[in-house]
């Protein structure tokens, strides 16, 4: 293909189905929020779903089969519009066990003679899985979404004293290339209410008060990681029902119609304006 200025187009809005990465505390409801998802099926890592009524691959073991349960969904003929993975820091251990056995080591830490070289190789099956979700995700319309707990890391930014943060419970390489694969990277939590009090003798102390309010962080900040390429607001309230739906609608700026995902025979599922 030549390039001239005969070329050039205007870009058009949000047209895809999201890839999301949703992170968060232990109990904050990330499988609840997955499952109230329309047309999603789970595909389950650990036996920790309990919610009644949600369509869900059998539990996985190998992280082969993920890559058929995947590759079933590609090849099949099928209404879902959402596949949740819950959750990708139990899978990682799959994976781990793929590397030793293609490299018949006894563990990650020793493939290759170690210094690293099986985290490296890991990070080669996260990026092929990546490449075939995204895939799934252009040629069916289907929202993808992965769940993880999360870990409390230092952090130390150029120039700044290091704080503790939430990130996303992988090794970091496979942290890297999920984040750089998503268009959300979303973070769950409870958020506390704290106020200072007289602790007397010229001193303070802080403590929590009330019931904790969940939101879900879109933006990433000194105590999480997040990001999304939406525009979506910092902060957005996790209610019981309907949070997924608010989503949607902010997604596409549209709060009367939200994000219209429906089948659309063989051209999949795209998100209207």
């Amino acid at each position: 293909m030549s390039f001239n200025l005969a070329n050039i187009e205007t870009t058009k809005g949000v047209t895809k189905s999201p890839l999301v990465v949703l992170s968060g505390t232990a109990g904050v409801g990330k499988s609840t929020l997955c499952a109230g998802i329309n047309d999603r099926v789970f595909l389950r890592i650990e036996d920790g779903l309990v919610i009644p009524d949600v369509p869900t691959f059998p539990l996985v073991e190998t992280f082969d089969q993920v890559l058929e349960a995947i590759d079933t969904l590609q090849k099949e003929e099928h209404d879902f519009g959402c596949l949740v993975i819950d959750s990708i820091d139990v899978m990682e251990p799959l994976i781990w066990e793929k590397v030793c056995e293609e490299e018949h080591a006894d563990s990650i830490e020793k493939v290759g003679g170690g210094y690293g070289k099986g985290y490296i190789a890991a990070a080669e099956h996260w990026r092929k899985l990546c490449l075939k979700l995204a895939k799934l995700r252009d040629t069916k319309g289907i929202t993808i979404v992965l769940i993880s707990h999360v870990q409390i890391k230092k952090f130390e930014a150029p120039g700044e004293p290091g704080v503790d943060r939430y990130e996303i419970k992988l090794h970091k390489a496979a942290s890297a290339i999920v984040q750089q694969w998503a268009d959300m990277v979303l973070f769950a939590q409870f958020k506390f209410s704290l106020i200072k009090e007289d602790a007397g003798w010229g001193k303070t102390r802080t403590r929590g008060t009330g019931r904790a309010e969940r939101v879900i962080n879109t933006v990433e900040a000194a105590g999480w990681v997040a990001k999304n390429r939406y525009g979506l607001p910092e902060e957005i309230p996790f209610k019981k029902e309907g949070t997924w739906d608010e989503i949607e609608k902010l997604m596409v700026g549209a709060p009367d119609e939200g994000l219209s995902i429906s089948v659309a025979g063989e051209s999949g599922r795209q998100l209207k304006q």
